[in-house]
């Protein structure tokens, strides 16, 4: 089975990034901290299996606000610290994105987003949603203490699950982002 995974990495950045989200950071008037460029470069990673995955937790975060489908979604949603880009990075801190992702990989933009807000849309979310997020689904623990055996393992998740599962490693990524005061990117 080929595997093609959406990964929440919870660690350094590595340049060019580090160095680009420093400088639209410092731009905007704000500290970034040196220990970000001192953490642990892997501290967690997360599987969030997949960008058609996140797509379906974006499409269903959109109908809990009656957003229409399209790229006006991301202008319009309240929820904007949200995986809306194919990269996405996250500093412990409290702040409001810009408009416009701030940063590049090189080829993709990449918006600079809050860990802190992260979990306060979170919150918003499994309030408004009836699929009991904050679950804990089969396989997410497998996952977390021994990616090799659940890579080997036949887990498949129903829609509802899915959402759970997005939402938990979404949820977990943030928390580690603030309790180790490090990055947190989205990449497949």
């Amino acid at each position: 089975m080929l595997w093609v995974s959406m990964d929440l990495l919870i660690g350094r950045l590595i340049s060019p990034l580090d160095q680009a989200a420093a400088s639209a950071f410092e731009r905007r008037g704000l500290n970034y901290a040196s220990e970000w460029r001192t953490c642990a470069e892997k501290i967690a990673r997360i599987d969030i299996y997949n960008l058609a995955s996140v797509n379906a937790f974006l499409e269903y975060v959109s109908s809990l606000e009656n957003l229409a489908d399209g790229a006006n979604r991301i202008q319009e949603t309240k929820f904007r610290h949200l995986p809306w880009y194919s990269y996405d990075v996250w500093l412990p801190v409290d702040f409001e994105p810009a408009p416009q992702p701030e940063i590049s990989d090189g080829h993709w933009p990449v918006p600079l987003l809050s860990s802190r807000r992260l979990l306060a849309d979170l919150k918003e979310i499994q309030r408004l949603s009836h699929l009991d997020l904050g679950t804990v689904p089969g396989g997410y623990e497998l996952m977390r203490s021994d990616p090799k055996a659940f890579y080997k393992s036949e887990i498949t998740l129903d829609n509802n699950t899915l959402m759970q599962w997005i939402w938990r490693g979404l949820h977990d990524a943030a928390e580690l982002s603030i309790a180790k005061s490090a990055p947190a990117l989205a990449a497949e």
